[in-house]
């Protein structure tokens, strides 16, 4: 298999942007997503990943002159939210999409996230299961639900009437994460979450639930921050896919990435 990993970012040739490639091969291709971009639009007009992918591909092959019949094979397996930061896997053939989803249906892609939240989180809440370790780590698993206004919400123990007023009760799922605390004060926490499942928002709700919403997430309560002098990017919110670990598709070899989060609310 050939490697065409540079020992260095591959940028995405958008300016202002911090999308870029941090390793590339024949099967896959490891990014960065910057927040304010979205993962993949309806939208022709918007740059999301997805295209600036395919147009990086597309430019590959005219460099080593190589005809392509169609638009380049681009296989998204995980997804980030428009305002956050953060590492993804995209496979470049139905093989490896197919072996990569495998992963992730079996939670075998590790996935790890650092968050700035309000507070700190409320202990008393009610959830299906919580288990804390020694070293301080919390595991949580809840209900949740994705609202007809697009928004998700943790409804653990709601009963049903009230899960009809906010969307489909029949749509709910189990929620499961583990987080730690890094550290704290009086106004902000530091956190790691571990996320055992893929829900709508799963992160943003969850710490909403908890009495903590993310710095800068207003979608989920979060306090506005001044316009001026502010520790995050107007389109950001104090969340970064920071860590993720996967078997590579064809060679089974373990690969893992590591991120800095680029926001300067990560090291206030």
């Amino acid at each position: 298999m050939e490697d065409i990993s540079r020992g260095k970012n591959t940028e995405l040739n958008i300016p202002d942007k911090k999308d870029h490639i941090i390793y590339e091969d024949d099967n896959i291709i490891v990014c960065v997503k910057s927040a304010g971009t979205a993962t993949q639009s309806a939208d022709l007009r918007s740059k999301d990943l997805v295209s600036l992918i395919k147009t990086h591909l597309v430019r590959q092959a005219r460099k080593n002159k190589i005809r392509l019949t169609g638009e380049p094979y681009v296989g998204l397996i995980h997804r980030l939210d428009q305002p956050v930061e953060g590492i993804l896997v995209i496979a470049k053939d139905k093989e490896s999409a197919a072996k990569l989803s495998k992963q992730v249906t079996d939670n075998r892609i590790d996935k790890r996230y650092l968050a700035v939240v309000e507070g700190i989180p409320n202990n008393d809440k009610i959830h299906l299961k919580k288990e804390v370790s020694k070293d301080g780590t919390i595991y949580i698993e809840d209900e949740i639900i994705k609202k007809s206004d697009g928004n998700a919400r943790i409804v653990t123990g709601l009963p049903v009437d009230e899960l009809k007023t906010l969307g489909n009760p029949e749509d709910k799922k189990i929620s499961k994460l583990e987080y730690k605390i890094i550290n704290s004060n009086n106004n902000r926490s530091l956190i790691e979450v571990h996320l055992l499942t893929g829900r709508l928002h799963q992160i943003r709700a969850t710490m909403a639930y908890l009495g903590c919403p993310i710095v800068g997430d207003t979608r989920y309560g979060a306090h506005p921050l001044p316009l001026e002098n502010a520790p995050l990017s107007p389109k950001a919110i104090a969340l970064c896919s920071h860590k993720l670990s996967f078997k590579h598709p064809i060679t089974g070899k373990t690969m893992s990435f590591e991120l800095e989060p680029s926001e300067a609310i990560f090291t206030e």
